[in-house]
């Protein structure tokens, strides 16, 4: 099909150019209009072979997407990547599985009330702030500026950076999901949980995994029955660590956990190849095209888990039934600046 289209464009390109050159020596003007009209049908059939084949790729993706899906439910946690603080685990042997998986999950049960109280902050919050969500404009308020539809300019590093908090409310492949950007300001369970991140053993096991990470600013990701997630990607090309904190919940797959592909921050030729771009087909640019299906998982747990996960590495939001909430606190690492 592909060797196809490339001939049919290649035709075209030689019939607009000897329009061209018919027109540059002045030939009969009913001539060139009927090369004009021909031209044109050939286009619009192009055009038709082109439909079709997009739509057979969306439907090729959507169905190796569900695929996936249903690999995720199977797939149960391996025991290398779970870690419970109460059996006082060696900081190295964390650091080594996150290493090797691109992702860890630790059970802190020291957290589990500050993650509590936070939930119940932002619970609080939200029913504040209803009216002026559903608005969907820019709004300043005493605490938190509400974005609107992204009217603040400069997208995830112009809401970071502004002075207050930021109520930001995605669109797209992530439909419904509000992301709080410093949270923290906002939420002051959440700024105690940021301290302890920063100066505890979670600090100690990514300093160890991959140095020279620098503490930005911490989230909150607020899922409320979003039905429809985008599918496996990478954030990026270079190391990105997130940090997730599990502030309610996540008992079964309705919940719409973190899922990730364990090893696949790994393939460095594979993490290239996404970031070039993948045509006119359905996947969009850092869109992960092959995923292997016995190492994709979901991030299930309680109240209090942290999460560590290479964000260069593929991974997706397991899509949630319509009653479902997950609050997530979300603390970012990039590299350092020289």
């Amino acid at each position: 099909m592909t060797n196809k289209i490339e001939r049919d464009f290649t035709s075209l390109k030689k019939a607009v150019s000897g329009i061209r050159k018919s027109l540059k020596q002045g030939s009969d003007i009913d001539d060139v209009y009927s090369r004009l009209n021909a031209l044109e049908v050939r286009l619009n059939s192009q055009l038709e072979v082109m439909s079709k084949f997009e739509s057979i790729a969306n439907r090729t993706k959507n169905a190796y997407d569900e695929l996936l899906l249903t690999a995720i439910k199977k797939n149960s946690l391996p025991d290398e990547v779970f870690f419970d603080i109460a059996q006082a685990p060696d900081v190295r042997k964390i650091s080594d599985a996150l290493s090797q998986n691109g992702i860890c999950i630790i059970r802190d049960e020291t957290i589990v009330e500050l993650a509590r109280n936070a939930q119940s902050e932002m619970n609080d919050f939200l029913e504040k702030v209803k009216d002026d969500i559903s608005k969907k404009i820019y709004t300043e308020l005493d605490d938190v500026i509400i974005d609107g539809v992204d009217e603040i300019k400069g997208g995830h590093n112009g809401r970071a950076g502004q002075d207050k908090a930021v109520l930001h409310v995605r669109g797209g492949a992530d439909d419904g999901l509000v992301d709080v950007f410093n949270a923290d300001r906002i939420f002051p369970s959440l700024a105690a949980i940021k301290e302890g991140l920063r100066t505890g053993y979670v600090k100690d096991v990514i300093d160890r995994a991959i140095p020279g990470m620098e503490f930005e600013n911490i989230n909150v990701y607020i899922n409320k029955g979003v039905t429809k997630t985008r599918g496996f990607h990478y954030d990026s090309r270079s190391p990105v660590v997130k940090i997730f904190i599990v502030l309610t919940d996540v008992p079964d797959h309705s919940y719409g956990p973190y899922c990730y592909e364990l090893g696949s921050h790994l393939d460095e030729v594979t993490i290239e190849e996404s970031f070039s771009g993948i045509g006119f087909t359905s996947f969009r640019k850092n869109d992960a095209y092959f995923s292997n299906y016995k190492n994709v998982i979901a991030c299930l747990g309680k109240v209090g888990d942290i999460v560590i996960s290479y964000q260069h590495g593929s991974h997706r939001g397991f899509p949630q039934s319509p009653d479902r909430t997950r609050m997530m606190g979300v603390q970012v690492l990039r590299p350092k600046k020289p």
